[in-house]
């Protein structure tokens, strides 16, 4: 049973007296996080350890990478342990990553380190590759029934390398009034689908971290078809000159609300089973308490793909990760994607042929005929110079012919007069005086 709406008003005004849950959490936290943190003082306290946060801070600022190693391992050893018994994996990840947000909050990096989580022997679980998504994003466009929304929002993650939350409470909003600034107009059936890559600036919600990335010909051709359908967003006035400009949900709900992450999470589910991608066990339900039933088409695999096939288009790594919400660097002091954004939407081009799956088999045939074409020029280029140069050499063979046999008429003309003979030099085409001239000499 939750805390009474006192009682936990009452211990958030506790826990905020330390300097360093305020800087973290703020003054209206949510209320998650401070309950899990709430557990994890709890947990402290029943081993016997330091409870306060304010000195785990300046212990850590003031010691060496040892101290922070410390501080890791008993993270660690309350985020795999028995305390959390009962949860879902997930949550244990969550559990372990809001205490880690609080240390980051504070100036205090901990070393990288990914908790282990305990997999029941039924669980659907396993690898899937890049192409192998690929193959099943196509099968689901092919045969899963999707309505246009869904084939929007699966299109739009798939090169927007986006996950669920991502989608849904970031660009949900922020992504329309930028499609306008980019197309030059708020009527999608004006918008040229040639005209791209598409900027988008997103903040990941996981982590509130701004960054950009990129939508290609497939997603603006499948948003094109959903407007049609849900109509125009129209725009919201913002008092935040520093916020991104924002409008209605782009994606509505079936209830007219704006789409929530964990619908987004369904929509890939249930396509999946219609595609027959996605089986269920026998025995096991998709929704219920400590469900660990993960399929293999999932939304999280459009942010594992993109950074995947980044390699088959030469794409430096940092800069696949920033495209999915990665930072460039851990210590902030990287700011290339800003000093030059340019740059890396060229970058973000380069894997249009891979990103497309609808479209992307033409944009490679476009693309074998441009090589084609390059490296056929040059040899068309000699090939008509070699004729032209030919065309030349036959040309004075012909005047040099035509002189010679003019010349030899002549002198039979000259050797005619010579004898007595009487012609009329204008039967032969030449000049009186010539032929004079020619018989004096």
């Amino acid at each position: 049973m939750p805390p009474k709406p006192w009682l936990y008003r009452q211990r958030l005004e506790s826990l905020l007296q330390h300097r360093s849950v305020q800087d973290w959490l703020g003054r209206t936290p949510k209320k998650t996080d401070f309950y899990i943190f709430q557990a994890y003082l709890k947990w402290r306290k029943e081993k016997g350890l330091d409870e306060d946060p304010d000195r785990w801070i300046e212990e850590c600022l003031n010691g060496n990478n040892l101290t922070l190693v410390k501080h890791l391992r008993t993270l660690l050893e309350w985020a795999q342990g028995p305390s959390l018994d009962g949860l879902a994996d997930i949550s244990r990840i969550r559990y372990y990553w809001v205490v880690r947000a609080f240390y980051r909050k504070n100036f205090v990096s901990l070393p990288e380190a990914n908790i282990k989580v305990r997999r029941e022997a039924s669980e659907v679980s396993q690898q899937v590759t890049a192409n192998q998504f690929d193959a099943m994003l196509r099968k689901v466009l092919e045969v899963g029934r999707l309505s246009v929304r869904d084939r929007a929002i699966m299109l739009t993650m798939r090169q927007g390398g986006m996950d669920d939350s991502t989608l849904a409470l970031s660009f949900n909003f922020v992504g329309f009034p930028q499609l306008v600034r980019h197309f030059g107009t708020p009527d999608p059936s004006k918008w040229d689908e040639t005209k791209v890559p598409v900027k988008i600036d997103l903040v990941r919600p996981k982590t509130d971290y701004r960054y950009f990335t990129g939508l290609h010909r497939d997603a603006i051709a499948a948003l094109k078809d959903y407007f049609t359908v849900r109509g125009i967003p129209r725009p919201r006035a913002s008092h935040n000159l520093k916020s991104l400009p924002t409008s209605e949900p782009l994606f509505l709900s079936q209830a007219g609300g704006p789409i929530s992450p964990e619908a987004v999470g369904v929509i890939y589910n249930e396509s999946g089973k219609r595609a027959g991608i996605n089986v269920r066990p026998e025995g096991r339900f998709d929704h219920h308490t400590g469900a660990k039933i993960r399929y293999p088409f999932h939304g999280h695999e459009c942010r594992d793909s993109l950074v995947t096939l980044s390699r088959k288009a030469g794409v430096p790594e940092a800069v696949a990760n920033f495209f999915i919400g990665h930072s460039i660097d851990r210590y902030g002091y990287d700011k290339s994607p800003w000093n030059d954004p340019d740059h890396f939407m060229e970058q973000y081009g380069r894997m249009s042929r891979w990103l497309n799956v609808v479209t992307g088999e033409l944009e490679e045939k476009e693309a074998e005929i441009e090589k084609a074409r390059r490296e056929t020029e040059p040899k068309v280029t000699k090939l008509e110079h070699d004729y032209l140069e030919l065309e030349g050499r036959y040309r004075e063979m012909q005047e040099a012919q035509k002189a010679i046999l003019e010349a030899l008429q002549n002198k039979k003309v000259v050797d005619l007069l010579g004898k007595g003979a009487k012609i009329d030099p204008a039967l032969l085409s030449l000049k009186k005086d010539e032929i004079s001239t020619d018989v004096h000499s």
